[in-house]
This record gives C-alpha cells, structure tokens and sequence, in this order.
C-alpha cells in the first residue's frame, strides 16, 4: 500500500479516527526505531570517595576564592544543594580539612588564601 492510497483513504475518517491513526503511525514508528538502534543503559557511577570531593570542592574553592568564612560556608553548601545538602557539621569538617591542607587560613571572619 502506498502512502497516495492511505491519504486518499484517510479522507473518509472522522477527526478523531485519524488522531488514532495519528499515535497508532508514531508508536509503531517509534518501536521500529528502538529495535534497529536499542538505548544504551548508562550505569550509575559509584559515589565519589571523600578525596574525590574534597579535590573537587578545593579547586571550586580556588576558582571562586569567597572572602569571608559565612561566604566560604555559604559557598559550600551550595555545592551540596543538588545531593539533597549537607548538615553543618560537615561544612565545618570540610573547611578544617581545607585549612589543614593550607589552601587558606581563617582571621577573624576574613579568609585569607595561601
């Protein structure tokens, strides 16, 4: 059947007969398509070990080098908001790491970068 006999043909239809054809033509289309070329499945990466983050959350860090300690956690935080957050105490456990790791120092409220 070619597609001048099924327009002909789809003349006679009611409006709604030919939104059936409409979907029945795109699923089918679809499905033929998902044969010839199968989605790939993405495997979900494990979950990035504390060094991963703290090199990660070091180098943002130094990108963005915030000015003040409410800023710096602020900045932090921020980073987590798409994870679901973190508490606070982890906040202050990354910035004591930071500071061990001299990439900046804390004097009074202001951050000063090493």
């Amino acid at each position: 059947m070619s597609y001048e006999v099924v327009k002909l043909a789809c003349k006679n239809l009611t409006q709604l007969e030919k939104m059936k054809l409409a979907q029945y033509l795109i699923q089918t289309s679809v499905q033929a398509m998902e044969k010839e070329k199968p989605k790939t499945q993405v495997k979900e990466s494990a979950s990035p070990t504390k060094a991963q983050v703290m090199s990660s959350v070091q180098e943002r860090v130094l990108k963005s080098r915030p000015s003040k300690e409410s800023s710096m956690k602020n900045f932090v935080r921020a980073m987590f908001q798409f994870q679901g957050g973190i508490p606070d105490t982890e906040v202050d456990n990354i910035l004591k790491d930071l500071i061990r790791k001299k990439v900046f120092r804390i004097d009074g409220s202001k951050i000063i970068y090493l």
